[in-house]
């Protein structure tokens, strides 16, 4: 398999979705969906983290990919495996502030950016899906 063939991208449109139940519409407070779209807005978080790990995120498609045609692996194995890698390399991303944006609430916490409550640090998924990864929250 050549790494030209792999295709990594996210949509032109992120849809961040959230269950209702979590918060109603009569809340007054933020849907972790809703913040993560003001966050993707305002400071491209996701496109950031394709942009600067699309090597090690063909790495390990590739590593993954080729371990399942060794020890014939079903492939939603093998797709969970990518997307569990992948996820813990956006959570490292997030924690090691490896964006470089140091956020005024962050500041006036003393800690890292984008990580206040976790939840938008944990609502991170990846779809893997033949040769196409969907990144979102």
């Amino acid at each position: 398999m050549k790494n030209s063939s792999l295709k990594i991208s996210l949509p032109k449109t992120v849809r961040f979705t959230e269950p209702t139940i979590l918060h109603p519409k009569n809340s007054k407070t933020l849907t972790v969906a809703a913040l993560a779209k003001i966050l993707e807005r305002k400071y491209d978080l996701l496109h950031k983290f394709v942009r600067m790990h699309k090597k090690d995120i063909t790495g390990v498609i590739i590593k993954n990919v080729k371990r399942s045609w060794k020890y014939g692996k079903e492939q939603e194995e093998v797709n969970s495996v990518i997307a569990d890698e992948i996820k813990n390399m956006f959570r490292m991303y997030i924690l090691r502030e490896e964006h470089g944006i140091k956020t005024k609430a962050s500041r006036v916490r003393g800690s890292q950016s984008f990580i206040d409550t976790g939840a938008y640090f944990s609502s991170f998924f990846i779809i893997v899906d033949k040769s196409k990864i969907q990144v979102g929250m």
